[in-house]
């Protein structure tokens, strides 16, 4: 007979959503500076700086360590919403190994009009990419990536 699974103990610091999922999160940036300490990858400067620019994009982005690199989302409070739609989350990041350079999945950016061509993929589920491939990308694209960030909690927050 399979062992029973552990009951799920919801966050008491933070009010209920649902399932156990809080109103609102709170922002890791000790996490991400930890993950940050202990990254040695030679695209590491390139993310700190997209980090820079999409957490100064919007004073209700907060960040944490999700798939074991820095993600960012929406910290402001949030409606309910079915389970499994993710909507807080915009953008997880990846040191994309194999093709170079900095991967930034975009969870809500087909929900976009994107007529510039900065996002990139078709995928079913709504996700969109971006890849900046060293800090002179990163910080030509500072302004297309603030206007995203902001275009995505604008969607969220409303």
């Amino acid at each position: 007979m399979p062992a029973a699974k552990p009951k799920r103990t919801p966050n008491k610091s933070a009010p209920e959503r649902g399932r156990g999922e809080p109103l609102d999160m709170q922002s890791e940036p000790e996490a991400v500076d930890a993950w940050l300490g202990t990254c040695r990858h030679p695209l590491k400067p390139v993310l700190e700086e997209v980090r820079r620019i999409i957490l100064s994009a919007h004073r209700e982005v907060g960040e944490h360590i999700k798939l074991n690199h820095p993600a960012f989302f929406y910290k402001g409070p949030l409606a309910p919403s079915a389970p499994k739609k993710f909507p807080r989350y915009l953008i997880v990041s990846n040191l994309h190994s194999k093709d170079g350079g900095v991967l930034l999945v975009v969870w809500q950016g087909g929900r976009l009009n994107d007529q510039t061509g900065f996002l990139t993929g078709d995928y079913p589920d709504g996700r969109r990419l971006v890849r900046i491939g060293s800090l002179a990308e990163a910080k030509k694209s500072a302004a297309p990536l603030k206007k995203l960030v902001r275009a995505l909690v604008g969607r969220i927050a409303e």
